[in-house]
């Protein structure tokens, strides 16, 4: 009998020694504070959900394991299961034997065929005695993921998976030596593809990891993917030393921009990615920075539009804005620097051809984008056969004549001239975060600096003020006149992106359309309060009144809604075209809805609450404004980057004046 137990006894030592798991049985829970923690585990594994922050009198929820180790030494914890914050899910942590708490590390690593670690997700080291141990997870409020908007929200829910969970014994290895050189990438380096959900998927990290592995066919690199879906800069600051310094890695690769530029201004981001570079450096960690990749002005591969072409070639001039950023920050900070935009836009690729969807880059993308990281690391052109496709170098011999890049600086100067009296039209630039006010002949009036990504404006005669829709702050923006000074804003609350407005005839309320927002809200403009939110559950681009103001239509692309103003019921639905977006109120005072894909239009009856087709648009442009008195119509052409009329006894359309990406228009008599 003694002689079996010291063959167990060797047999786990042994075991323990080479690493092999030690699985934790998910379904024997030694302790909880879950309510019908019993529906929380189905075969082998735990899935919580719960949209209470916490138990009542508790700071968190909980789960508690115990597991046996057989030797006292170094263990890590390896957790199978989504990451914590990938696809919604949301963060938690574990805490070993009631000591530190610790987050729970998302370690997914690259390999050529697979996103993850079939093992699982390792986490820090623990130094363990023999025996009994506890393994609680932590499930508490301030761990959930942020949303779409940038409003600080109450909690909304945990959602957390763990397939399995296993103890592995590690044996103990010096750290690698810091590079000394910032572009050498020793064996045993690693590094961690921090990004949003372009590097979630893992397009461009797969062929990344392939390209490494045939330039440096000897080395061990591991490549981590961090990245997040719908991740921006800010969340990135939140989640940088979970998510990366806690890998200590040798590089991090910073591939933000593409959501953050939907969200905050330039300047925002530019503060957010160089404190992230600068806290990555203190940390010993090298930066590889990289542009975005952008946001493609044209229908995706299956020819469907998520943004129509104005809407998303103004998008992407605020990329051009972070990316001259982004190569700024490199300069300043001593970071290499992929220009990935750049290598989409003026490396002599089709740019419809690297893209699966309208900010998502395909497989050839992410060859592309991986290649452009290479070149920036300083690696040669990759030659081992086996791993190098014949794309591979073609690729790599147009970066190489890849014309260097020449990006806007973002900013605007504000001006007012009070001595030009109107008539002015008045024109939001969605890329500069700017209103420009002319004369009708062009010369320039005023230019007032605003919130993030301007669209829909209107203009109260009564209260002699503009109303500005600024998307990417969810917010109407006032400006007073004569003077052009910045009277304040409206905040219109949680996930609200306005983008369309229309005032009421006695000028006391603003209606307005809410892109992701996905519904219309009425504004008290006496009082700058939101009096109510109406949710349709579709993309609102554009938002109307009928003539009598009793009904209220709002543009959700495949249909017009036709919406009570008493009680906000929607009263039908009418399919008009599959992008119907803005508003059009000729001369005549009828009232059209603009299709910005096709660029056709629909007469609009309120009264009947039905919707004709009608001709094409007078310009290729969603900001329209006609002047009953002159019959001028007034036009915002993003393509052209320019203000343009159209007078009663001319043809042909003039330009007024340069507006770069003017998505919003109107008329101050």
């Amino acid at each position: 009998m003694r002689q079996i137990l010291v063959w167990f006894l060797l047999g786990a030592l042994a075991r323990c020694a080479w690493g092999e798991q030690m699985q934790i049985d998910l379904s024997r829970v030694a302790e909880t504070n879950i309510p019908r923690v019993v529906e929380c585990v189905h075969d082998g594994a735990f899935h919580f959900i719960s949209t209470e922050a916490a138990p009542p009198g508790a700071p968190f929820f909980f789960i508690r394991y115990t597991f046996t180790v057989p030797l006292p030494g170094l263990y890590r914890l390896w957790i199978t299961g989504p990451g914590p914050g990938a696809s919604a899910c949301s963060r938690y942590s574990f805490v070993v034997d009631g000591g530190t708490t610790r987050p729970v590390l998302r370690t997914q690593i690259i390999a050529d065929k697979v996103e993850s670690d079939p093992h699982g997700m390792a986490q820090d080291l623990l130094s363990l005695t023999a025996g009994a141990h506890t393994v609680e997870f932590r499930f508490a409020p301030e761990q959930r993921m942020r949303v779409m908007n940038r409003v600080k929200q109450p909690f909304a829910k945990h959602d957390v998976t763990i397939t399995a969970v296993a103890v592995v014994s590690v044996a103990p290895t010096p750290r690698q030596p810091r590079v000394t050189s910032r572009q050498a990438l020793p064996s045993g380096a690693s590094i961690v593809l921090f990004g949003d959900s372009i590097t979630e998927e893992a397009l461009y990290g797969r062929h990344f990891v392939r390209l490494l592995r045939s330039v440096y066919p000897e080395r061990s690199i591991t490549v981590y993917n961090a990245g997040i879906s719908l991740n921006r800069t800010w969340e990135a600051l939140a989640r940088v030393d979970a998510d990366v310094v806690a890998l200590h890695p040798t590089w991090a690769v910073l591939a933000f921009g593409v959501n953050d530029c939907v969200h905050m201004p330039p300047d925002e981001f530019a503060s957010n990615y160089d404190a992230l570079v600068v806290h990555l450096q203190k940390a010993g960690i090298h930066v590889l920075c990289t542009t975005p990749s952008g946001m493609l002005p044209a229908p995706d591969a299956n020819g469907q539009y998520f943004h129509t072409p104005d809407r998303a070639q103004a998008l992407d001039r605020t990329i051009t804005y972070e990316a001259g950023a982004v190569l700024q920050i490199a300069h300043r900070r001593k970071c290499p620097c992929a220009d990935v935009l750049g290598a989409f836009t003026r490396a002599g690729f089709s740019r419809s051809a690297l893209m699966g969807s309208q900010w998502h880059p395909n497989n050839e993308g992410g060859r592309v984008f991986a290649l452009t990281l290479l070149r920036a690391l300083g690696v040669d052109a990759p030659q081992e056969a086996g791993r190098v496709q014949p794309a591979d170098t073609a690729v790599f011999s147009a970066l190489a004549r890849m014309p260097s890049a020449d990006y806007p600086t973002f900013g605007v100067t504000p001006f007012v001239h009070r001595t030009t009296a109107a008539p002015y039209i008045v024109a939001t630039s969605y890329s500069q975060n700017a209103v420009y006010a002319f004369t009708p002949g062009g010369q320039p009036v005023a230019c007032v600096p605003v919130g993030h990504h301007p669209m829909g404006i209107v203009y109260s005669t009564r209260r002699r003020e503009l109303y500005v829709a600024c998307e990417g702050s969810g917010r109407i923006d006032i400006i007073a006149l004569p003077d052009f000074t910045l009277a304040g804003s409206i905040m219109l609350g949680e996930e609200v992106y306005p983008v369309a407005l229309t005032l009421s005839g006695d000028e006391q309320t603003i209606w307005t359309g809410n892109f992701f927002g996905c519904g219309v809200s009425q504004v008290d403009l006496s009082t700058r309060k939101v009096i109510r939110n109406i949710p349709l559950g579709s993309l609102v681009e554009g938002v109307a009144l009928s003539a009598d103001e009793d009904v209220v239509m709002a543009a959700t692309r495949d249909n017009i809604a036709f919406i009570s103003a008493r009680d906000g019921g929607v009263r039908k639905r009418e399919h008009v075209s599959d992008y119907a977006a803005a508003f059009y109120r000729d001369v005549e005072g009828r009232l059209f809805v603009i299709d910005t894909a096709t660029w056709a239009m629909a007469r609009i009856d309120g009264a009947t609450e039905h919707a004709t087709p009608s001709a094409a648009a007078p310009f290729s442009a969603r900001a329209l404004a006609a002047d009953a008195k002159t019959g001028a119509i007034w036009a915002g052409d993003c393509q052209g980057n320019r203000l343009m009329c159209l007078l009663p006894t001319s043809n042909l359309p003039q330009p007024v004046a340069a507006v770069e990406c003017p998505l919003g228009v109107a008329v101050v008599p």
